[in-house]
């Protein structure tokens, strides 16, 4: 059945009461606050993918530095408190030991170091070339810190909590502005994986916001809907805050720069404004990838490996047959990896969920996004994307995938390996948040479904009150209780 510009949009049955937006989202927003802040506390210093090296990132920008030096061939970064180091000593050896747990020892010699030790330069090549946007939250928590004369460990927990409700603030108003489309960033941004990533120093989780607030634009607009209101074109002000989030994004993963194709794929705006929309979000990435490029970017040489991106591509040149090689062993050594960490693996991945967890959160997930599916004879007014539209969506997918699998082979990956390392299931739910408006319409099925929808969003309602016990059980197990 061809696509036409006179999709419908699910609507609810007669007499049956369905949450609206803003309801959903306040929701959503008591379940974040929820688990920002038992999150922020539980979780042990320091215990989420790379956050030393995102916390001296903060503190780096706290003191007026937009982006690393570089100062060696393989170092990277510039000043911060050297006493941020020996607050993260006692903590270090836990991601590698599993047995090793948190106890009061550890605080009682991390909680005593303040701020105010010798702003030495420091090496944190990982997070130097960052753009310092994404981190505004937990600067302000580490400017607050010092003036209020914090131990290094509070503010860390407050900097964690300060960018938690940053991004539940925001997920809450995308939720709120998504219409029908809601139930589905409801879901993703209540993984326990989104949870734990906004309830840290880092870019993810505002990541994570920001794609959704850009996927409830786009479902408006591609469904005749506008901002605020039903019909016409996409206002210009809803159209600019677009652009900028994808372009925060790209800026902060340069492989998301592909996601300017959904800028082209937007119906009711101009061709011109589109052009330069999706114009803006490549450009801004270029520029501060040249940009680090040319100040802080250098070579993120492992223990074990030097990544050599020339000898990859002469690896791949010599036989192109290889990248097909390639593709297929990666997925078959991790998919199922990135099918866990795309619904949670938290701390330093290490934090594993239990099995039967997995797949109820892949039932919830799938049931969230049939509750989003156009419901056949609802609605007539409103439209959905034509093929163009789709077709620019699965290429801005494809290409974003390619780009993180890409970037991760020749900057991360022994030079000539069959795999690629390095790519993480959270890298997937930007991607997730942002097709989704597009690619509900590309479902056949999507037109004919017959589901109750009351049942389908109370599910998707009452599976992150799951998560959560599930999610705390599994960090206080692994960081608390010993064996016996």
């Amino acid at each position: 059945m061809p696509l036409s510009q006179e999709t419908p949009e699910p609507v609810p049955p007669a007499g049956v009461a369905i949450p609206t937006g803003s309801t959903l989202a306040a929701i959503m927003v008591l379940y974040g606050l929820i688990a920002v802040v038992l999150l922020s506390i539980n979780l042990p210093p320091f215990q989420n993918p790379d956050e030393l090296a995102h916390f001296l990132r903060a503190e780096h920008i706290s003191r007026g530095y937009l982006i690393g030096q570089r100062f060696d061939t393989y170092k990277s970064g510039g000043p911060v408190d050297e006493n941020i180091f020996l607050a993260h000593a006692p903590f270090a050896d836990i991601p590698s030991s599993p047995d090793v747990k948190v106890d009061h020892a550890k605080y009682a010699r991390a909680g005593e170091l303040r701020w105010g030790g010798k702003g030495q330069v420091d090496n944190f090549p990982n997070t130097a070339n960052y753009p310092p946007f994404l981190y505004a939250p937990s600067v302000v928590g580490i400017w607050i810190g010092k003036l209020a004369d914090l131990p290094i460990l509070q503010t860390l927990y407050l900097s964690r909590l300060l960018s938690g409700m940053v991004c539940v603030a925001v997920g809450g108003a995308a939720i709120a502005l998504a219409g029908t489309f809601g139930p589905w960033l409801f879901a993703v941004l209540l993984l326990p994986m989104s949870m734990s990533l906004m309830a840290a120093v880092s870019q993810d989780g505002l990541m994570f916001s920001l794609a959704a607030l850009s996927a409830a634009i786009m479902a408006r607009a591609v469904t005749g809907g506008t901002v605020p209101a039903a019909g016409g074109p996409v206002p210009a002000r809803s159209f600019a805050v677009l652009v900028v989030c994808l372009a925060l994004i790209g800026m902060a993963r340069p492989p998301y720069a592909a996601l300017a194709l959904l800028v082209l794929a937007i119906p009711g705006v101009r061709s011109k404004a589109r052009i330069a929309g999706a114009g803006a979000v490549v450009a801004s990435t270029v520029l501060w990838s040249l940009l680090a490029a040319a100040l802080s970017q250098v070579p993120l040489a492992r223990s074990d490996v030097v990544p050599d991106p020339r000898a990859q591509i002469d690896f791949l040149l010599e036989s192109p047959s290889r990248i097909v090689a390639v593709a297929v062993q990666t997925m078959d050594t991790y998919l199922v990896h990135y099918r866990q960490q795309f619904i949670g693996q938290l701390g330093w991945l290490e934090v594993t969920l239990p099995n039967s967890y997995y797949a109820t959160a892949w039932i919830a997930l799938l049931v969230a996004f049939i509750a989003c599916l156009p419901v056949a004879g609802a609605a007539p007014g409103l439209r959905g994307p034509n093929r163009r539209s789709i077709i620019l969506a699965v290429s801005a997918v494809t290409c974003t995938i390619l780009g993180l699998f890409g970037i991760q082979y020749l900057t991360w990956t022994a030079p000539g390996s069959a795999i690629v390392e390095g790519v993480q299931g959270r890298y997937f739910i930007v991607l997730a948040l942002l097709a989704a408006p597009f690619l509900r319409f590309a479902l056949p099925a999507g037109r004919a479904v017959a589901l109750n929808r009351t049942w389908a969003v109370a599910a998707t309602i009452l599976f992150p009150a799951i998560s959560l016990a599930v999610m705390m059980r599994q960090v206080v197990v692994r960081y608390y209780l010993s064996a016996g």
